[in-house]
Parts: C-alpha cells; structure tokens; sequence
C-alpha cells in the first residue's frame, strides 16, 4: 500500500510456525522504528517468545532504514504500564514524512536514542 510511508513496530512476535522471518519481512522496505524491552517476554499456555524474537524480527526487516529501541527492563505490556513511552512513537509518525533523507536518518537515531533514556 503505497500510502505506508513508515511504520512503527512495538513489541513483536515472531510469526508463529515460521522458521524463517526474513522471507516473510524483507518485502517490508518502509523506514521503521522497532521498540521493545530487555524482559519483553510472552509467556502463554504451549507458547514462549523473549526479547530475542522482537529483535529478530527487526533483522529481519528489509528496509534499510531502520532503528531498534530496546528499553532495559520493562515487560511486554510496557506500553500500557509505564508512563511517559508515547512520545517516540508520535514524534516518529509526526515528523518522518515531511523530512529529507538526511534528516530522517538523524530522527531515527534521536527517537531509538530517546527511547533508550526514557527507559532509565
């Protein structure tokens, strides 16, 4: 859909029953932010996925214009139990489209690199 300009990836899962998440991501080639958290983990009856499988999906992602946050600590449900986490994504969403090439490298690292101090 040519009107996804950018996407933000909070949080997520492997695909399950996949063994190979580049085949399924590298079409993905719009500039993401992935944000995540050291002890994102997902535990459910028969299903466990760490922090590990948040960050292969971001390696996963064929866009070469792409910033991973990792938040020390926190759970999978950091986004709705802590405070002060939406900023990142808006100003993220907010700026990236109106910028030049330039420009949004620099928001990339400033958004994963305020991500990272909100998390101290």
């Amino acid at each position: 859909d040519e009107r996804v300009r950018a996407a933000i990836v909070i949080s997520a899962p492997p695909f399950y029953g996949e063994a190979e998440p580049r085949r399924i991501l590298q079409s993905v080639t719009v500039p993401s932010l992935h944000v995540t958290a050291t002890e994102d983990i997902i535990r459910i009856p028969g299903y466990y996925s760490g922090a590990e499988d948040r960050v292969a999906v971001f390696e996963a992602t064929g866009s070469a214009t792409k910033a991973l946050a990792v938040f020390e600590g926190g759970s999978h449900s950091i986004f709705t139990d802590r405070a002060l986490t939406g900023g990142v994504e808006r100003a993220f969403l907010d700026r990236y489209g109106r910028l030049s090439h330039e420009a949004q490298q620099l928001l990339l690292v400033a958004c994963a690199a305020l991500a990272q101090a909100w998390s101290t």
